[in-house]
């Protein structure tokens, strides 16, 4: 259950996985800007950082894009994300 992932995040972060949860975990309290991710990228997403965040399929901020509002997650993104950027103040 995704519910089960997200029980011990705070406020303000970010959750990458490879896939559906499973795998290397990533957790990261970002502030707005571009960030890459490592890992050979992320397919699962979960965005509790308080801004708009935007997976993007090349590791610049650039291609493909998927936005997530805070407070929603993704289980398998249409494509793997290689940066992240954070939208915000």
């Amino acid at each position: 259950m995704p519910e089960d992932h997200l029980s011990d995040l705070g406020v303000n972060r970010r959750l990458t996985w490879e896939l559906d949860f499973e795998g290397h975990r990533q957790d990261r309290k970002l502030t707005p800007g571009c960030y890459p991710v490592s890992d050979g990228g992320v397919r699962t997403v979960s965005n509790q950082s308080g801004r708009k965040i935007t997976v993007y399929s090349d590791d610049s901020c650039y291609g493909d894009k998927l936005d997530l509002k805070s407070g929603t997650f993704t289980s398998a993104t249409p494509f793997v994300g290689y940066s992240i950027a954070v939208w915000g103040p």
